[in-house]
């Protein structure tokens, strides 16, 4: 089992570093956006927990063939997940393939777990309650009972703890068995214990909706991106109902998340190219930046650093 601990100080080389997973980090506001990221892996089971110090929207899709469990260990603020604001005693569900958009909250601390997606149904058909668990995991969040997610944890870390504990010289641990199936019987605890019915608070959220929409709009037509008019007439809301989701669920502007989300992306742009495939003016056109002037300022004071100290780096 291959056992990683890491920090970093950006958070798109946060997100390349999660093994197997094809996703998108953005960091919403100004400062140091230290994160950590704890990783223990074979070909049966991923298992990552990533800390990070900033807000940080994170957009991808889950590895195909695949079910992937994310259990908050700490929410210091509010947490929308699917366009679902959620509560801390949940736990998500992503199936292979599928597209997600997770708005998380400075000094979020969350514990991800990917399993092969058909084993997991094989040993959920053991249950006595195999049909009703596999039902409730089509839904992208599960409420559970706070004394069981905390016991589930509890379980979970400890064995992850063995498992570090027990690495030989080239890194990896003999306690992989162990924690397989402990992960395993943890996570299908916490499904026989969901609030179902009337218990499950987790309503649809309009206004984590409405965020995620104007962020996809804002992704798919990068070099022309919408005002807040424009989202206003295509999603047929006030301007005012558009302003009110976003400080709701990302406690920013829509101009100003729109605009970060628009910077990462040139960021990313960056660091994944050189010079001779991709100039900074390019890539800041590319996303809609036209003053290149003014696209400089924001993008040092989102980043503490000049676009062209980061194309030096990369």
């Amino acid at each position: 089992m291959l056992i990683r601990i890491e920090h970093f100080r950006d958070v798109h080389t946060h997100a390349s570093a999660v093994i197997g997973w094809q996703q998108f980090y953005s960091q919403l506001l100004p400062g140091n956006p230290d994160s950590a990221l704890l990783q223990l892996s074979n070909d049966r089971i991923h298992i990552f927990r990533e800390r990070f110090g900033q807000r940080i929207v994170q957009h991808g899709a889950a590895p195909r063939g695949k079910i992937c469990f994310a259990i908050p260990m700490e929410v210091p603020g509010s947490l929308c997940v699917q366009g679902k604001n959620v509560e801390s005693s949940s736990i998500f569900v992503l199936h292979g393939g599928q597209e997600f958009v997770l708005h998380l909250p400075r000094y979020m601390d969350i514990l991800a777990i990917t399993l092969d997606k058909q084993e997991f149904a094989r040993v959920t058909q053991e249950d006595y309650r195999a049909d009703d668990i596999l039902s409730m995991l089509k839904r992208p969040v599960i409420s559970v009972a706070t004394p069981e997610l905390e016991r589930a944890k509890a379980r979970i870390l400890s064995a992850c703890e063995e498992a570090c504990c027990q690495q030989d010289d080239d890194g990896a641990s003999t306690a992989s068995g162990f924690l397989e199936s402990t992960v395993i019987d943890a996570l299908v605890c916490l499904c026989e214990h969901a609030r179902t019915g009337a218990r499950a608070r987790h309503l649809i959220s309009g206004r984590g909706f409405i965020v995620e929409r104007c962020h996809m709009i804002a992704m798919t037509e990068p070099s022309t991106p919408p005002t807040v008019d424009d989202l206003s007439a295509r999603l047929r809301v006030s301007r005012r109902t558009i302003q009110n989701a976003f400080l709701a669920v990302t406690q920013t502007k829509p101009n100003a998340y729109l605009k970060s989300i628009r910077l990462n992306q040139v960021r990313a742009s960056l660091i994944n190219t050189t010079l001779s495939d991709l100039n900074v003016s390019r890539a800041a056109t590319d996303w809609g930046f036209g003053h290149f002037g003014h696209f400089s300022a924001d993008y040092r004071k989102l980043f503490a650093e000049l676009p062209s100290q980061t194309r030096r780096r990369s």
